[in-house]
């Protein structure tokens, strides 16, 4: 995790910065009604847990040659 020295220059690096202050708290909340589609009641992930599956997302970018100074689009759909 980054030090109180440490430059924050991107959301990343932000993020785990976050993630080391603030692990076991709540980082994303969905209620049941948006989940009710696909699941029975709320979907809840810490900091941490947003961590491991950013993280994971972020390795597979690395191995198909995505790094640093480029730029993936999402498309989401919306509920």
């Amino acid at each position: 995790m980054l030090n109180s020295n440490d430059v924050i220059d991107s959301i990343y690096a932000r993020f785990l910065n976050s993630v080391g202050h603030y692990g076991s708290n709540p980082f994303l909340h969905i209620p049941w009604q948006a989940t009710q589609a696909y699941r029975d009641g709320p979907l809840d992930f810490s900091y941490t847990e947003m961590y491991a599956a950013v993280d994971a997302v972020r390795s597979l970018y690395a191995k198909g040659g995505y790094g640093q100074g480029n730029r993936i689009a999402l498309m989401l759909e919306n509920r």
